[in-house]
């Protein structure tokens, strides 16, 4: 399978992921949820990027 699709996919699912939390979060009224967006997908986007180069 092609890295790049592979990264595409991961990085869907990671922000899917990242956005039921913040969702749950929302719900659930933790403060500073909406700080925790940026934060929580820049930590996804920076695991993926390290897993695909890893992989090259």
């Amino acid at each position: 399978m092609n890295i790049a699709l592979i990264r595409l996919h991961m990085l869907s699912k990671l922000n899917d992921i990242c956005g039921q939390m913040i969702s749950n979060m929302h719900s659930n009224g933790v403060p500073g949820a909406n700080n925790s967006i940026e934060m929580c997908r820049l930590n996804h986007f920076r695991i993926v990027l390290n897993y695909s180069f890893d992989q090259l």
